[in-house]
């Protein structure tokens, strides 16, 4: 470990959390102490997570034929688990462990889940990269039955948005130089293809003027495009393999880069017009999400760190010995859950 990484660690640690804790044991749910980091274990080859309304954790991945979405609350008690492609058995099992209840399902599901998102019911939508080919995947917050799957003009989906009109928006990787982004109403009707300036999309927007961004990963650029598919801009100035892309509280769109250094973020007006470009505290940047309070959170691969920038993009803290961070969510009450690469996730409190 060089010295500026062992630098960088310690103003993590020193900054963010002046009292952390290496564990969940021993934690009150009811106590209002100092911002505390608390690890519980999750589930095998974790792949991506999302907070919905209740404020529960959701985390999905898997392998060898057998994929899951469990639910945890923020104590990291596991409420149920739904499981897709379990030895072909189909229904509900009881489980005494403690890892709540379990319903399982046969194959198709889930399958190589990329990203997870909580639609405005509650519902659970996956972006499933699948196995020859990807699907989205529909799913119930209640018992985990799959609702809706959609096959149709997809190849590889990386990420899904919901859009002002009330549908969704899919970025489509391709094989890498000949992506896509679909649309399609909550039914799973297609309805448009665009494919101006797209390549290889990791990412989509829906904005709040209707346009739709999305970042080519490989090409190294952002472009936004119409309701109708009209290229309006592109960019590639201060981007270098963008990951992800996110909807800042004022309207701005942030861009999440994974190079070529150590990564960067970009701030965007709805236009185009770059505002901010930032580097420090930023290592090779895994997953990114916003919170209630218009937030940047970015989770560090490299130095296993959390970062936190506010609205403006100002640095506002550290939080270090995340480890290997591959995603990020944020709850109603500002509590931050980073999933962690070897099979936990970190509960960084916001009190």
């Amino acid at each position: 470990m060089n010295i500026r990484k062992i630098i960088f660690l310690s103003i993590f640690i020193l900054i963010a959390f002046a009292n952390p804790a290496a564990s969940a044991a021993g934690e009150n749910p009811s106590s209002k102490k100092t911002p505390r980091i608390f690890v519980y274990r999750a589930i095998k080859n974790p792949s991506a997570i999302a907070v919905n309304s209740k404020n529960e954790i959701l985390i999905a991945g898997g392998g060898k034929n057998r994929y899951e979405i469990a639910v945890f609350n923020i104590y990291g008690k596991r409420l149920k688990t739904f499981i897709y492609g379990g030895a072909g058995h189909k229904g509900f099992n009881a489980v005494k462990n403690g890892i709540g209840k379990v319903y399982v399902y046969g194959n198709g599901g889930v399958l190589k889940p990329w990203s997870i998102f909580i639609g405005k019911k509650g519902n659970i939508w996956v972006a499933n990269e699948g196995g020859k080919k990807g699907f989205i995947s529909k799913i119930s917050a209640n018992k985990g039955r799959v609702l809706l799957k959609i096959t149709n003009n997809i190849d590889f989906p990386y990420s899904i948005a919901f859009t002002k009109s009330g549908g969704i928006v899919t970025a489509d990787y391709g094989n890498g130089f000949d992506g896509y982004i679909s649309e399609y109403n909550l039914k799973g009707v297609f309805l448009k293809k665009f494919t101006k300036g797209i390549e290889n999309p990791y990412s989509v927007l829906a904005g709040n003027n209707g346009n739709i961004y999305a970042v080519n990963y490989n090409k190294g650029n952002i472009v936004c495009l119409s309701k109708t598919g009209k290229l309006l801009w592109s960019s590639y100035k201060d981007i270098s393999y963008p990951y992800s892309i996110l909807l800042g509280k004022n309207g701005n769109i942030w861009v999440i880069n994974d190079g070529p250094v150590q990564g960067s973020i970009v701030e965007y007006t709805a236009g185009g017009r770059v505002i901010k470009y930032i580097t420090f505290g930023v290592s090779y940047p895994y997953g990114a999400a916003t919170d209630k309070a218009g937030n940047i959170l970015v989770a560090n691969f490299n130095n296993d760190t959390v970062s936190k920038f506010n609205e403006n993009g100002e640095f506002i803290g550290f939080a270090g010995n995340i480890r290997k961070p591959i995603g990020i969510a944020a709850d109603e009450k500002g509590d931050v859950f980073v999933l962690n690469d070897d099979g936990y996730f970190t509960k960084i409190t916001a009190r």
